[in-house]
């Protein structure tokens, strides 16, 4: 077993030297490969599940498993077959650092699990800036949203306008549909002319951290409309 624990840290320790996980420093300090990483990985695999929501990924995701996600990552059929459901979650759960770590290992925000949902639509409900700041650095499409609600609606609906700013600084266009849907939650909170001003804000050609900071200025600058 001490053999197989050294072996497992010597892959940890390759996966988190690859260049798109290396860039952050702070994995390396946050995701420290544990003594009983091996036997929590077992007994989740041993509880196996046909549906990748409740699969073995998604469970360590939402126990808080780094070192645990950093081994079932090694594996290319997890990282596509149960990898959104994953970041999905974590992003629903804030686990910021787990969202990195996914988005570093390969798994793509732009996969939608079932229904048609998007880690992105769901950082926008949950008005988690953070984690969209990060998707939009891994080459997120801000124009990926499910059927029923629209990416806008769903942040504004929460009252989340610095999320629904960002939105539109990365180029999110909503339909005539959303803007209608947008204009009613307006009325319902007699704030028209706020959500409004939201929807007239124009893309922002820079980088991702251009956007990220524009988005604050101009959620202050919405507010003192």
């Amino acid at each position: 077993m001490t053999a197989l624990r050294y072996a497992c840290r010597f892959a940890v320790a390759a996966l988190l030297l690859q260049p798109d996980i290396a860039r952050s420093e702070e994995l390396h300090a946050r995701f420290r490969y544990s003594e009983d990483a091996i036997t929590k990985n077992d007994l989740l695999l041993a509880k196996g599940a046909d549906d990748p929501l409740q699969g073995p990924l998604s469970r360590a995701v939402s126990m808080g498993y780094a070192d645990v996600i950093v081994l079932m990552l090694r594996d290319a059929a997890v990282v596509r077959n149960e990898g959104p459901y994953a970041l999905n979650l974590s992003v629903q759960q804030g686990r910021l650092e787990i969202t990195q770590l996914l988005l570093a290992s390969g798994v793509s925000p732009n996969e939608p699990i079932k229904g048609g949902w998007y880690p992105y639509a769901e950082a926008a409900k949950q008005g988690d800036v953070s984690s969209m700041c990060l998707m939009l650095d891994y080459g997120v499409n801000v124009s990926l949203k499910n059927d029923r609600v629209g990416n806008l609606v769903m942040a504004l609906s929460g009252r989340h306008f610095d999320a629904a700013v960002l939105l539109m600084l990365s180029g999110y266009v909503p339909d005539d549909s959303e803007k209608k849907k947008v204009l009613g939650l307006g009325d319902r909170w007699g704030a028209r002319e706020l959500y409004s001003a939201v929807m007239s804000i124009k893309p922002n050609e820079g980088s991702l951290s251009q956007q990220c900071k524009a988005a604050e200025k101009s959620w202050k600058s919405v507010m003192a409309k």
